[in-house]
């Protein structure tokens, strides 16, 4: 009515929607949240996936090293072989003849040379030196020391690059023969500190590798025994620097390693300017001990500028700017929709102005008004509807101009919206599964499985048998993988009905569960494809998934010290085979 009308009341209610609502601030903050917050994560995927990477160059760095020594290892056990098994004694001219079949330098790179150091008695000395003085006139034993045993370098190859070491006495310093008679008392390759060789020019760090061989006719039982029955070493030196140039390669290194011995460096990765440290990688930091032959030898791992160079955050910088454009529009139709209300109100104050006595018009024009802000606040009420609204207003708004990329662009940007909360529940899962920590006990695989079909909701037209057997393990971690086990097999499932067989064996040593379902299977070749992250053999627009239920049950059985196996031949469903040790 007539009477009802309050213009001043209608004006306030224009000048309110004319500004912008608190809950405009709600969703223009929360929009920018969003957008960081996906950012954040992003970022962090990527140097997760980027320190996973660095970890891995880092083991392969040592298990080479590690794998090199023990190369050596078995050609200095050789030397000790041929000697053993001579039937005659050992000469200079035998050992040259042995060396050069071996070919040891090439054959062995990063190794200076092989040789042979007696073990002497000191009353015994002269006798020695004039034995070997026979093929040897210039041979003589240095230097002098206080111990009552000598252990000269007898023999030597190649020869000419090692003349400056033939009779020097291990006992002279302590690093060389602590660990000659380490080698000597536990019968065992032993390596020394950290030393100078005498043979090589340079002050470059390196050690002795020393294999010992003993009488045969001799006990060898006890360590007096073996001190007793002991004739000598097998011993290689080596220069730090040239093994692990021999050792690693030296095109594209992506990881820098220093090596100490103790606290004595022993190798500098980063002495080489081709493959500096870069000062961004402070996060990027590992360190190993390794127990080698005695000594403990510590790796520090630095990614190079080129790893560095490596890592692309392309990704996360393409949702960053992403996500503040969307912001952007989200601000820009708010502001558009108060403008609007503002011309709204100067044109109302126009019309009452100028048609006062119009008071019926007037109405209908204050409660267009009013409707118009009541459904332009309620469409901004939620941040992620109207982002996703916001897509679909850009694809129909601009439908006769954007360019057809533009189009699949935008459809694609639904579409992983749609994804982006089951994906983060799965990663974050995954990133979990490292700290994933339950008491083991025992558990009853049928009332597991039926509890896993209860939370998945399966449909009728599948039926699940399972063997009544109680199993030991991790409940949560054995409930993670089966879940996502029987989940892939209705999920991947061709006809939308089938059958699941879950059987259950032991052995002594390990537990083993098989998942056998009549789906469409997998072929061979993509046995290993789908265990990984994001993997899927359907375009994910035919099948709804992250792709990470395999890897993420892979992850887990690694993690409890088992292995999760595929049987399939792509035709006949596949087998599912987990298995993971016993232990009480």
């Amino acid at each position: 009515m007539v009477d009802d009308f309050d213009p001043d009341f209608s004006r306030r209610e224009l000048i309110k929607s004319s500004k912008v609502a608190s809950i405009h601030w709600v969703v223009i903050v929360a929009s920018f949240i969003l957008t960081f917050s996906a950012w954040y994560f992003s970022n962090k995927t990527i140097q997760e996936r980027h320190q996973i990477r660095f970890e891995r160059y880092s083991e392969q760095i040592a298990s080479q090293v590690t794998e090199r020594m023990d190369l050596y290892k078995n050609a200095l056990q050789g030397g000790v072989a041929f000697i053993e098994t001579l039937p005659v004694k050992v000469t200079p001219e035998i050992w040259r003849i042995y060396n050069q079949r071996l070919n040891i330098v090439h054959s062995f790179p990063g190794i200076h040379g092989l040789g042979v150091i007696y073990h002497v008695d000191e009353k015994d000395e002269i006798d020695f030196i004039n034995s070997v003085k026979i093929q040897r006139p210039s041979f003589k034993i240095f230097p002098a020391h206080n111990e009552s045993e000598l252990w000269p370098i007898t023999f030597i190859e190649p020869i000419e690059t090692n003349e400056k070491a033939l009779g020097l006495d291990m006992a002279f310093e302590s690093n060389r023969y602590l660990a000659l008679k380490k080698a000597r008392d536990l019968a065992e390759p032993q390596i020394t500190g950290p030393i100078e060789l005498v043979q090589y020019s340079k002050k470059s760090p390196g050690f002795l590798f020393y294999v010992p061989f003993y009488d045969s006719l001799m006990p060898q039982d006890t360590i007096e025994q073996k001190r007793a029955s002991i004739i000598g070493v097998v011993y290689a030196p080596f220069i730090m620097e040239h093994l692990m140039k021999g050792t690693l390669s030296s095109e594209h290194r992506l990881v820098n390693v220093r090596i100490y011995d103790e606290d004595t460096i022993i190798y500098d990765g980063n002495s080489n300017s081709r493959f500096e440290t870069s000062a961004e990688s402070s996060s990027l930091k590992r360190t190993s001990v390794i127990q080698m032959f005695g000594r403990n030898w510590r790796f520090e791992f630095e990614p190079t500028k080129e790893f560095v160079g490596s890592v692309s955050y392309i990704e996360s910088r393409l949702i960053l700017f992403g996500g503040i454009f969307i912001d952007f529009l989200i601000i820009f139709i708010i502001f558009s929709v108060t403008y609007a209300n503002k011309r709204a109100l100067k044109h109302a104050d126009r019309v009452t102005k100028m048609l006062k006595q119009e008071t019926s018009e007037l109405e209908r024009i204050n409660k267009d008004l009013e409707q118009f802000n009541y459904v332009a606040s309620h469409d901004l009420k939620s941040p992620l509807n109207a982002i996703k609204q916001l897509v679909t207003w850009i694809s129909e708004d601009c439908s006769t101009i954007l360019p057809n990329d533009s189009k699949e662009h935008l459809k694609l940007l639904k579409q992983r919206t749609r994804r982006m909360e089951s994906l983060l529940d799965d990663l974050l899962e995954y990133t979990k599964l490292s700290n994933l920590i339950d008491a083991n006990q025992h558990i009853n695989l049928k009332d597991l499985i039926m509890d896993i079909c209860f939370l998945l909701d399966i449909p009728e037209v599948f039926s699940i048998t399972v063997d009544d057997k109680n199993i030991w393990g991790s409940p949560e971690a054995i409930e993670i993988v089966l879940r996502n086990l029987i989940s892939n097999s209705i999920k991947h499932h061709h006809i939308g009905a089938g059958k699941i067989d879950i059987k259950c064996e032991f052995d002594e040593y390990f537990t083993t569960i098989k998942v056998i379902d009549d789906g469409p299977g997998i072929e061979p070749q993509y046995h290993n494809q789908v265990r990984k992250m994001f993997q899927t053999l359907k375009p994910r627009d035919e099948v709804e998934g992250s792709g990470m239920g395999l890897a993420i049950a892979s992850r887990v059985m690694e993690n409890l010290g088992g292995s999760l196996n595929i049987e399939s031949d792509g035709i006949d469903g596949t087998k599912v085979i987990i298995s993971w040790p016993y232990k009480k």
